[in-house]
């Protein structure tokens, strides 16, 4: 099975004890979503946030019938392209791919997962990437994970809306073409890394 719907398929939205909302909450931030893999993935998320799920996306590129599907979801790109060649990409960049769910999951409702991945959502990444690991029932690490993607949520320039294409050149606003490095908590990450 997917490594992401064997998750998201363990989901209840309601009955949540560690959240203070009740709610089921899920955090995903994945790079790349596309073909019939992608849209698999996405009609499931956006099943769940129909069935009340606090869900929050994050990525990078996502092919428009899977942005068709997402659409009025809270789900922001990261990506934001500079330069005449349009390869040269601005910090506010998601690679990440996985996701975090805190609440009703896989029969607890305190539950805790986390899908830590090297691969995107993708066919290809079916295929040529092997690393996912599910972490299930460690608190701690779904909460960071959980922190980590609000936090690119907020800094995310774009919605489904306003999308923009990896190969269109997109002109910044002057003074804007950088985020400041008091934007990331480089100390936090550093202590939890030493």
């Amino acid at each position: 099975m997917d490594p992401a719907l064997a998750v998201l398929n363990k989901v209840q939205c309601t009955g949540a004890t560690n959240t203070s909302s009740g709610r089921t909450k899920i955090r995903i931030a994945n790079a790349v979503w596309g073909e019939e893999r992608g849209a698999r993935i996405a009609r499931k998320v956006r099943e769940l946030d129909r069935a009340g799920c606090d869900v929050e996306v994050v990525f990078m590129m996502m092919q428009s019938k899977i942005r068709a599907i997402l659409r009025g979801m809270r789900a922001k790109q990261m990506v934001y392209i500079v330069g005449a060649t349009a390869n040269r990409f601005k910090d506010r960049y998601v690679h990440m791919k996985g996701l975090a769910v805190q609440g009703n999951v896989n029969g607890r409702p305190d539950g805790s997962v986390v899908l830590s991945s090297s691969e995107n959502w993708t066919r290809l990444g079916w295929h040529s990437d092997e690393q996912d690991i599910i972490f299930w029932d460690d608190a701690a690490m779904a909460s960071k994970y959980a922190r980590w993607v609000d936090l690119i949520y907020r800094q995310a320039p774009r919605s489904l809306n306003n999308y923009v294409n990896s190969a269109d050149p997109a002109r910044p606003v002057p003074g804007g073409e950088y985020l400041r490095p008091k934007d990331y908590p480089f100390k936090d990450l550093e202590a939890e890394l030493g």
